[in-house]
């Protein structure tokens, strides 16, 4: 589970994951400006596969930071 505690100027950030960053099945996940998913764990240079893992992954959570939330009301307390 993905805790968001930070915000990035107003604006969308992309959480983004590999099934295989760390070798088969142990995933990876990391946080892009971009859609485009660029592997920052495998990139081109993984022993195995090589630069064909540069866009293994998917974005799993677009996150918009530059929509406005209302404050919740405040409920009195007794």
């Amino acid at each position: 589970m993905l805790l968001i505690t930070i915000k990035y100027d107003q604006g969308i950030v992309y959480w983004q994951e590999c099934p295989m960053a760390f070798g088969e099945n142990t995933i990876g996940n990391w946080l892009s400006a971009e859609e485009k998913v660029i592997n920052p764990y495998l990139g081109a240079k993984d022993p195995k596969y090589g630069a064909t893992m540069l866009n293994c992954g998917e974005t799993k959570e677009k996150i918009n930071f530059s929509v406005r939330i209302r404050p919740l009301n405040k409920i009195p307390t007794p």
